[in-house]
């Protein structure tokens, strides 16, 4: 028997592409960018990303 797909969840060609940025910083670097994005009320990862994005819409 067939299993229906579920029409929901999308399709490997329609799923957003992603990649993975890997870079090396200070430890106390680090700890400033953490401390700051929960300032923000982010995650790392986006406070990277929204900074890195507000940098290139320059």
């Amino acid at each position: 028997m067939k299993k229906e797909h579920d029409n929901d969840a999308p399709s490997k060609s329609e799923a957003p592409k992603e990649s993975t940025l890997k870079f090396f910083v200070e430890t106390k670097t680090k700890t400033k960018f953490i401390k700051q994005a929960n300032r923000e009320g982010l995650k790392l990862r986006d406070w990277c990303i929204k900074h890195l994005s507000a940098a290139c819409d320059d």
